[in-house]
């Protein structure tokens, strides 16, 4: 079982401590990882950062795709974006891989190594890895104590044991990870990338629709505290109403009796004597209209469309990013690792810091451009008219998010 070995034996402490060895960055075009991989901890560090901000601009890609009508490559992008969220977040425990071989560091920094024969590469290794790692401490840590209300002493974790089950690592499918499919998403990618599918089935339209779901996709990365997303209230809520229909879906429920309000109320409650914040003020944080759960029934369904696997890659990218935030906030010095992202932010057009603005100030001008226009006319076309051409383009730029998630 050299995936199970693997996954067991590393850690992703000394990942963390190394944050302090990279760089020195000070200047635009310092190197982030300068000691190659004589230092396998300062390796895997370097990579947990390029991998998630890579994932990030696949995702974007996948955006762009989808906003000019190619479905078929908004999902290849979408998938290489899950990937990279693959990457980042197996070497934030400590593991990486080459072709044919599994390695990992441990927490006193022996490397442990496995010998694989695996067709079909580094996707189907890296898959095999993630199957195992969901397991892991702190997988199951990243999700229950990073997920949060605005509130973050709210965390996903303080709802667990009043939802029927309890914060142990085989519940862990429970809390979300289910929703991910990517071996059916390889498949999918497979066919989008390399057949010729336009060849044997009709051209389709844009819809209202396929634009409103792009908008959507921006309440789950919008924030009002730098670091607590949308999309962590909306997995919470989503959590609970799938709590209800696991009750409802027991022989013995009887749904002539049972009450959601009520029930929620309890649960409310419950946190609040758990962690000291009234409930009333957990049940507005939570039961807000405005929060939209809709990306977890598509991400949920088994189906491999580019819909299905854009939210699929946002759910990896939003782990990816909690566990970049965790070592940035939790290492003797991230100081190189910040002005890297930074200086990448630059490279990337997002944001400068030459500019004058500061990175929450961009929120508020992308939630303008994302939430203050509705093309009218046919699709795409209406985008990319002389009026809606920037606001499309900024539709198309979720890796923003970044830059008021990383640094400040």
């Amino acid at each position: 079982m050299p995936y199970a070995n693997i996954c067991h034996n590393a850690s992703g402490e000394l990942v963390r401590d190394a944050f302090a060895n990279l760089g020195p960055v000070e200047n635009f075009g310092d190197i982030l990882n300068q000691q190659g991989e004589v230092n396998r901890a300062t390796m895997l560090a370097a990579n947990q950062i390029v991998h998630l901000v890579e994932g990030w601009r696949y995702f974007s890609s996948a955006m762009f795709a989808f906003t000019t009508h190619s479905p078929g490559n908004s999902l290849h992008f979408a998938y290489y974006a899950e990937l990279r969220a693959a990457f980042s977040l197996l070497a934030y425990s400590g593991i990486w891989t080459k072709p044919y071989h599994l390695y990992c560091l441990d927490g006193a920094g022996a490397v442990h190594h496995e010998h694989i024969n695996a067709n079909g590469g580094s996707h189907i290794i890296t898959w095999k890895l993630w199957n195992e790692w969901q397991k892991r401490n702190d997988a199951r840590e990243l999700i229950l104590q990073g997920v949060s209300l605005p509130n973050k002493e709210v965390t996903l974790e303080t709802f667990i044991p009043h939802l029927g089950g309890t914060p142990a690592i085989s519940g862990i499918k429970k809390w979300g990870y289910d929703l991910l499919r990517p071996n059916n998403d390889r498949d999918a990618r497979n066919t989008y990338s390399y057949q010729p599918y336009w060849s044997e089935r009709s051209l389709s339209k844009m819809s209202l629709d396929d634009f409103k779901f792009m908008q959507s996709i921006w309440k789950y990365i919008m924030t009002e505290t730098g670091s607590q997303w949308g999309f962590d209230s909306a997995l919470i809520k989503n959590l609970l109403d799938r709590r209800i229909d696991d009750m409802a879906s027991d022989d013995s429920f009887d749904d002539s009796t049972f009450d959601k309000d009520s029930w929620l109320n309890q649960i409310f409650l419950l946190v609040s004597q758990q962690v000291g914040i009234p409930a009333d003020e957990i049940r507005n944080m939570l039961m807000n209209n405005d929060i939209d759960t809709s990306l977890f029934a598509i991400a949920g369904e088994e189906l491999e469309g580019p819909k299905n696997v854009i939210s699929r890659a946002l759910f990896m990218l939003r782990l990816a990013t909690l566990a970049l935030q965790k070592n940035l906030r939790t290492t003797s010095n991230a100081d190189s690792a910040t002005k890297w992202i930074k200086h990448w932010s630059d490279h990337a057009g997002l944001w400068s810091e030459d500019s004058g603005i500061q990175p929450l100030d961009l929120l508020s001008d992308y939630e303008d451009s994302v939430y203050g226009f509705t093309p009218s006319g046919k699709l795409p076309h209406a985008l990319f008219g002389n009026q809606m051409n920037a606001n499309a383009m900024r539709l198309c730029r979720p890796d923003v998010c970044l830059t008021w998630n990383l640094f400040k």
